[in-house]
């Protein structure tokens, strides 16, 4: 048995250098042949309903805007989480439509999500000397990941590098469990 964890240094650069799909299909195939395993990992990646942190029950979404308060339309404070009493299972991880990055339904917040409710532009002005048959084209996502500092947001003019000038709950890109969903701008 000590021989398995000498050898686990090298699993471990193995585990981290496997592809999505590799470490996708054996874990399942672990979670099929060793049922505590496969307790142990829903414990980890699925989650009651009631655990989900989720905005107040009121239809309008909760938004922060450049530090303000938290409140809806109706101006109730609605930075408390509310829970389902359903105790049906869901994923525990899920993507943000708007900042679309992966986040813990348990751990969402009011000021979990930080992004642009609009798309970015180039700066032409930035781009004078830039040709585009010989550079490439300027309204891309190459050159936005190259050139941060020459594209702005419509929504407040921040820089492509900047922080969102919304802040607000995370929004689940798939809703099929029945989550609460905001509305887009």
């Amino acid at each position: 048995m000590a021989e398995n964890f000498n050898n686990l240094p090298l699993l471990n650069e193995a585990i981290d250098e496997s592809s999505e799909e590799v470490l996708a299909s054996m874990l399942k195939e672990i979670c099929q042949k060793y049922p505590s395993i496969t307790e142990f990992v829903q414990s980890r990646l699925l989650v009651c309903e009631d655990e989900v942190a989720r905005p107040g029950t009121s239809a309008t979404p909760t938004s922060v805007h450049e530090g303000g308060n938290s409140s809806n339309d109706e101006g109730e404070d609605t930075t408390s989480a509310t829970a389902s009493r359903s105790g049906k299972l869901k994923k525990r991880y899920a993507r943000c439509e708007n900042c679309e990055e992966e986040f813990d339904v348990t751990g969402n917040t009011v000021t979990s999500c930080s992004y642009h409710p609009s798309e970015s532009e180039p700066n032409y002005e930035e781009f004078l000397d830039h040709d585009e048959d010989c550079h490439g084209i300027i309204d891309s996502d190459e050159m936005r990941e190259d050139y941060p500092e020459k594209f702005y947001f419509v929504c407040c003019d921040r820089r492509y590098n900047e922080k969102g000038c919304v802040i607000d709950w995370h929004l689940e890109t798939d809703n099929d469990s029945g989550v609460w969903k905001r509305r887009k701008f």
